[in-house]
């Protein structure tokens, strides 16, 4: 039941994170659940009155799924941590020199106005090439540096 219900559980994560936010923000659902709610795990005061009586708490991820409200107030709270993260910028140390990463840091930098995150797959002098969390493969030269603002996790 373990592994069915951890499936099950991000299956509804995603939902979730599709439902709630737009596309450029959606690698930073889970994140904001992790800091926010526990993973989406922390028990929440349950507002399902047909169930309340026998659960008064339940997973922020159950209530999720069942209560517009508890939506539109996870929504609110998460452009709220999303314009604080802009304007506080991604956590991390910055990237001073690209020469500096090690393989296997995860990377994150903000390009065309977009988050993105990538783990360094090799080193070079000139170059560090990252693998996207979608599978693509980014060159980030020294040049980049500045425009992009890479931070190290």
């Amino acid at each position: 039941m373990g592994a069915t219900h951890d499936g099950f559980k991000k299956a509804a994560a995603r939902v979730a994170a599709l439902w709630l936010v737009a596309r450029r923000d959606e690698a930073l659902w889970p994140q904001f659940l992790d800091e926010a709610y526990e993973g989406g795990k922390m028990q929440v005061r349950n507002t399902n009155r047909d169930t309340k009586d026998r659960y008064p708490k339940v997973e922020a991820l159950t209530l999720l799924k069942t209560d517009k409200q508890f939506r539109k107030l996870l929504r609110g709270q998460f452009q709220r941590w999303l314009e604080q993260r802009e304007r506080q910028g991604p956590p991390g140390d910055p990237v001073r020199e690209v020469g500096s990463l090690q393989r296997g840091q995860t990377v994150e930098w903000t390009q065309d106005r977009q988050l993105q995150r990538g783990t360094v797959q090799k080193v070079r002098p000139d170059r560090a090439i990252l693998q996207t969390q979608d599978g693509r493969t980014v060159h980030m030269r020294p040049d980049d540096l500045d425009s992009w603002a890479p931070r190290t996790r």
